[in-house]
């Protein structure tokens, strides 16, 4: 397959979650999260909480004639807040921002079975995905990690 077929055959469901449990451990080693900071793993479940989800669109880019593939993982982080003015509301976008930032450089996650990650981009700016009637607020920044088997 190639970088612009689109019959690009859909990531398997075991890829989704090798790929999604190593984006996890590596958000989880940021060393900037708040110190209230919990994260969550295919959910967003408070205030104060990251959330790392799998997002639809996973394909496999190449196939190689040995068993090996060229991938991408499409992923969101997202921080449920509850900001009570302007400030709080910039602190929040920075946090996501600068994780985004700091995703995007190696070390890059280490993936199990051969698998190596080739780059992760940030594909989006970070936005306000919904406002709840108790004033949280969900930021969100979308990613893809392009990775190899050998």
């Amino acid at each position: 397959m190639g970088d612009n077929n689109n019959n690009a055959a859909p990531l398997s469901n075991s890829e989704y979650k090798k790929v999604g449990a190593a984006v996890y451990d590596r958000i989880c080693d940021y060393p900037n999260l708040p110190a209230n900071a919990v994260v969550d793993y295919q959910a967003l479940n408070g205030i104060g909480h990251l959330g790392v989800m799998s997002a639809p669109g996973g394909k496999y880019r190449k196939r190689y004639i040995t068993g090996g593939f060229e991938a991408e993982y499409p992923f969101q982080i997202l921080y449920k807040t509850n900001p009570t003015e302007n400030s709080l509301r910039f602190n929040a976008e920075g946090l996501i921002d600068d994780l985004a930032d700091w995703l995007e450089q190696r070390p890059y996650p280490t993936l199990t079975d051969d698998r190596v990650v080739e780059r992760i981009s940030m594909d989006s700016t970070t936005y306000t995905s919904t406002a709840d009637n108790d004033g949280s607020v969900v930021y969100v920044r979308s990613g893809v990690v392009t990775y190899e088997k050998v």
